[in-house]
């Protein structure tokens, strides 16, 4: 999981994160990342960086 602390948000800190780790996870073909369904605003970031959506997933948890 990665997160920006609100108070350094809109600096390219997040999009450098995820530059980075696309040019170091290039050689093993990683090309999905998941993120958290609710998040409206993660969701937009990684579009504007030429993501696409891709399947939905579900965290499905039995209490027992």
């Amino acid at each position: 999981q990665i997160a920006v602390n609100k108070n350094y948000r809109r600096k390219g800190i997040a999009k450098s994160i995820i530059t980075d780790l696309m040019k170091n996870t290039e050689s093993y073909n990683i090309n999905v990342i998941n993120v958290d369904g609710r998040s409206k605003s993660m969701k937009d970031f990684l579009l504007k960086l030429g993501f696409e959506c891709g399947v939905s997933q579900y965290e499905m948890i039995l209490k027992l």
